[in-house]
This record gives C-alpha cells, sequence and structure tokens, in this order.
C-alpha cells in the first residue's frame, strides 16, 4: 500500500483485531508486547529492579578520588556540555556535590568554543582545579588530557556515555563509561544516568542521609532528550522520573521550594495546561517536544548556565525569572530557524543538486542541525546548512533513509578540518575557500551511489477507530515511556468515511464515521491535511496519545 504522503504501508502483525469481542484487549496488548520485544516483567518500573552501580567500570577508583576531594575541601571543577543531558547530568553532580559540603565549580562551554576539552580550556582550568569531572564527554580527549598530565599534573574522571573505538587509545584519566564492556547490563545509559548513579556511589562511600530519588526527574529529562534506548533500566528511570515531574507539576511554590525543586516547577508550568487550561498529564514527549527544547535553546543561542542555574534553582522568585527567560530564548530560537528554514528552502528551490549543501554568513550556528533536519525532511534529500566565517564553513548534515551519509562524507574526509557521526547525521567543518569544491564533489559521490529513498510507514496492527475506547488508552498508557527501541503503536482502520474537517491550532479537526460510530481525529501534518476532503473513504493510520487520537497518513480507497 502507498499513503498520501508516498510512502509504503507495511503492517507488522497481520492478526485482523477481534471486533467487539472481549478477547480485543489482550490481542492489542500482547500483540504490541511481541512486536516491542517487551516482557511482561520490563513493565514493573521499580527502582530495586535496576542493576548495582558496582557494574560500571571503574565507579570505584572514581568514588575514592571524589571522595578524596570532598574531606579534604579540594576543588572540584565539573564540566559538562551544552546540551540537554550535558546540562542535567551537570545539575546533578553540582547539586549533590554542593549540598554535601564539596568545594565544587560547575562549567558548560557554549557552542562557539566546541565540544569537548582544548588545550586552551586545560589552561584555563589549571589555575582554579587539579581535578576536573566531565560529564558527557571526554572518552575520545586522548590528546588535551595528555597534555593535562604532562603540564600541568591535573587529574581527570570522565562520566561519559560515548561510544569507544576499542584497540585506540584511551585517555589517561578514571573512565567511568558502560561502553568498555561490550555486554555491560548499564550500556544505554546517558550521562544523566550514569550520573544518578555517581551520587548513588558516593552518597554510599561517605555514609551521608540523602534523598538521590529527587534527581530522576533530571535523569528523565536526559534521557529522553538524547534518545536512549527504551531498555527496562531506562524504562524504569523514565517512568519513575515523570511520576516525579508531575508530583513537581501538582505542588505549591512553596511545597516545590522546600523540596528544592523550583526550578522544575517553574520550567513545566510552561506545558502544564491543556488549551482549555487544564492540568494535563507530563509523558515523554512532552519531555521530547516541549522540556527539552527549552532547555537546549540555551545552549544554542545562548548560554547554557542559563538552563544550569533553573534547573538547580531553590528560590521559586528567581526560578521564575530564570524560566521566564529560557522561554523567551526558546521563542527566539523558533523564530531563528524558522527564518533560516524558510530562506535555505528558498535557495534550495533554485539548485538542481541532489545533495543540498547551503551556507551562509549570516546563519546562526545554534540551530544549523534543526535547519537542515527540516529541510531534508521536505526535499527528502541528503542537506548540509553551513555557518561561513571568516575562514571555515562549519555545518550539520542530515540524511534521507537508505543513505550512510558518514560512509559517504568519509571518501572526502581529507577536506575537513573536523568531522564526526554516524549514518544519519554529520558535523563537518571545512575552510572556507573548500567550500564550493566540498559541494560539487559530495554531489558527484552521490550521483554514484546506487540508493533509493525507501519511505516506509511501519504500522504495529489494525484497530478499528470504533473500538478505541478508556481501556485500550490504559493499554497504550501501560506499554510506555515511549521512544529508541520502544515506538509509539501505530494502528490501521479500515473502510472510513470523512464527514467533516475544520481548523484546529496549528492542524485540522477530522470528523470521521467507522460504520455508524463518529470518531474525531486531530491532524498536525499539513502536506497530509491539505489532500482531505468531506466523503472521501480511506484507511486511516493514527496513533492514540493523552491528547487524543491522532491522523499521522492515509491511504485513499
Amino acid at each position: 500500500m502507498i499513503s498520501a504522503l508516498g510512502r509504503h504501508v507495511v503492517v507488522k502483525s497481520q492478526i485482523q483485531s477481534l471486533d467487539d469481542s472481549a478477547d480485543l484487549y489482550s490481542l492489542v496488548f500482547n500483540t504490541l508486547l511481541g512486536l516491542r520485544n517487551i516482557n511482561i516483567e520490563d513493565l514493573d518500573v521499580k527502582l530495586k529492579n535496576i542493576p548495582s552501580f558496582e557494574l560500571l567500570p571503574n565507579i570505584n577508583q572514581a568514588v575514592d578520588r571524589l571522595v578524596k576531594a570532598i574531606k579534604s575541601k579540594e576543588r572540584i571543577l565539573l564540566y559538562g556540555d551544552y546540551d540537554v543531558d550535558g546540562v542535567t547530568s551537570t545539575t546533578i553532580m553540582y547539586d549533590f556535590l554542593k549540598q554535601i559540603g564539596a568545594n565544587v565549580v560547575p562549567v558548560l562551554p557554549n557552542r562557539n568554543s566546541g565540544y569537548g576539552l582544548s588545550k586552551e580550556l586545560i589552561d584555563l582550568f589549571s589555575k582554579y582545579s587539579n581535578l576536573v569531572l566531565t560529564l558527557d564527554n571526554g572518552t575520545t580527549a586522548v590528546h588535551e588530557i595528555k597534555y593535562a598530565k604532562e603540564k600541568y599534573n591535573m587529574d581527570f574522571i570522565i562520566l561519559d556515555h560515548h561510544m569507544i573505538n576499542h584497540g585506540e587509545d584511551m585517555p589517561e584519566a578514571i573512565l567511568v563509561n558502560p561502553n568498555l564492556e561490550e555486554d555491560n547490563k548499564l550500556k544505554g545509559l546517558c550521562t544523566a544516568g550514569l550520573s544518578f548513579y555517581m551520587v548513588g556511589a558516593l552518597r554510599r562511600a561517605l555514609g551521608v542521609d540523602f534523598d538521590i530519588k529527587k534527581y530522576l526527574d533530571l535523569v528523565a529529562v536526559g534521557t529522553v532528550a538524547d534518545v536512549m534506548p527504551i531498555n527496562s533500566l531506562n524504562r524504569v528511570l523514565i517512568s519513575k522520573g515523570l511520576e516525579l515531574i508531575n508530583k513537581i507539576k501538582d505542588m505549591s511554590w512553596d511545597m516545590a521550594t522546600d523540596f528544592g525543586k523550583a526550578g522544575m516547577k517553574a520550567l513545566i508550568n510552561y506545558i502544564s495546561k491543556t488549551q482549555n487550561g487544564n492540568q494535563k498529564i507530563i509523558t515523554a514527549k512532552d519531555i521530547g517536544f516541549s522540556i527539552a527544547p527549552r532547555i537546549n535553546a540555551a545552549g544554542r543561542i545562548r548560554k547554557p548556565q542559563i538552563a544550569l542555574k533553573l534547573l538547580a534553582e531553590k528560590n521559586y522568585e528567581k526560578a521564575r525569572i530564570l524560566a521566564e527567560d529560557l522561554n523567551k530564548i526558546n521563542q527566539d530560537r523558533r523564530r531563528i530557524s524558522n527564518e533560516m528554514f524558510k530562506e535555505a528552502y528558498s535557495l534550495a528551490s533554485q539548485s538542481n543538486d541532489d545533495f543540498v549543501i547551503l551556507g551562509k554568513q549570516t546563519w546562526h550556528h545554534g540551530v544549523l542541525g534543526i535547519v537542515a533536519g527540516r529541510l531534508s525532511n521536505k526535499l527528502k534529500k541528503p542537506t548540509g546548512i553551513f555557518h561561513i566565517n571568516n575562514t571555515h564553513a562549519v555545518g550539520s548534515i542530515r540524511s534521507v533513509e537508505g543513505l550512510d551519509v558518514h560512509k559517504l562524507l568519509s571518501n572526502l574526509s581529507y577536506m575537513f578540518d573536523k568531522w564526526g557521526g554516524h549514518a544519519g547525521a554529520a558535523g563537518v567543518t571545512i575552510k572556507k575557500e573548500y567550500f564550493d569544491a566540498f559541494r560539487q564533489k559530495i554531489n558527484d559521490l552521490l550521483k554514484r551511489e546506487s540508493f533509493e529513498v525507501d519511505r516506509v510507514l511501519e504500522v504495529d496492527m489494525e484497530l478499528p477507530l470504533r473500538s478505541v475506547d478508556k481501556r485500550i488508552e490504559e493499554i497504550i498508557e501501560k506499554l510506555s515511556p515511549y521512544g529508541e527501541l520502544n515506538p509509539e503503536p501505530i494502528f490501521i482502520s479500515q473502510d472510513i468515511t470523512i464527514s467533516s474537517i475544520s481548523s484546529k491550532g496549528v492542524g485540522v479537526r477530522v470528523k470521521t464515521l467507522d460504520k455508524d460510530k463518529e470518531i474525531e481525529l486531530s491532524c498536525f501534518e499539513e502536506e497530509l491535511f491539505v489532500k482531505l476532503r468531506p466523503g472521501q473513504r480511506l484507511k486511516a493510520i493514527y496513533n492514540i496519545d493523552s491528547y487524543g487520537i491522532n491522523m499521522i497518513d492515509v491511504v485513499f480507497c
């Protein structure tokens, strides 16, 4: 089947749903479980079920070094990253160490200074501390840490989850990274999750009475934002984190202040109500689409320290001011990315290139990846968006299904000053004078590649719209949180007739008839809803969330 949006529709389970049968609910539940390889035991989300921190490689050495620093009041310098995982993990470590009386200073880089350590940063850090704890970076900083050791005799603890190229040199540091071991049960943790484990280990080593569960909100935000797999461990951490976030949402300002969560309360206050003003349940989707972008916005177009300051803030008046500032920054980020997208789309429309490479001096480097992703999705072409300065072009590249952009770029690595990424996305820094040649060469290479943009929409199973009720919604909720390895269930319903269409905010409200039952769906895909007309017969492809039923595509009959 080909959908209205040109996708090949593949129904993974060919089981016909038992319409109006008592067995319908168990059929839907068991089918969704089986398709995701989820064991029923995995749905028992209890913290006592998660693996011990002792499974983390080098955790004991890291704890010993930190305990020594804490007891001697040696200054600990935390160096994080400007993305959500970097900010949340730094917040967890900073708040814990500060509250137990450690001498601690948090530092976050701006996008201008780039990701990770540099010799310039080490020269600066050496003036303030002999002990650096890196968070969400450091695994590949072999040369930088060697420089720090040789010149300043500095100690480094690295708390990181990035992949390790086994066989290559490791940094001269205490490296706490579950990817050091192929079969480590803690693989899949982001650095916010690793920080949660670290404060648990420190709490035990120091013998302090401290409730580390108060950090689960930050763990959930970091895990969802970094698109970590929803395995049994992350399912527990996200679920418990969301419980805490919703608890904070319902607290009074005084209670949130006493609980030390004025910052999170102020942040989620912007997204805690539905369009009609009612309190809503915050889900993993809200983290991904509302909470994380606000935290990310600070690092994209201003300073990530603003987000760190907010998340660590205990005073509700200060928290409200910081949250308002962060919300305005996010609005600016949206405006900047929308303006850039319109300009980039106009330029791309004038080009016949199959690999779109665009660059301007005026384009903001903080939103390059966002614009590249939107344009690639719109054009169905691999796309690179670059900020060009006096000497270099710095860009983000996004691919399309079926093309390994990392493999393609590796043929031109000799042209790059810096580059990295994976099959679907990459970052490139190239000298300004090579930019036009790069655009030509990448298009020449693409012409030799035999690939097709294979747009597939995988549907879990058939489920008539008329069968969607409270119990089906409870099944969807029970299988949450959704994300990597556990996508939101998608259903298809046969022989549907559109009865009416009306506007609804940024989308439309579609009323349909399934036999004699009228069902209302929301549709936010402009490319889809402009094709819909009352009276059309179709197969509706949809998902279900806390907002209702969402039409995501159709197959016209």
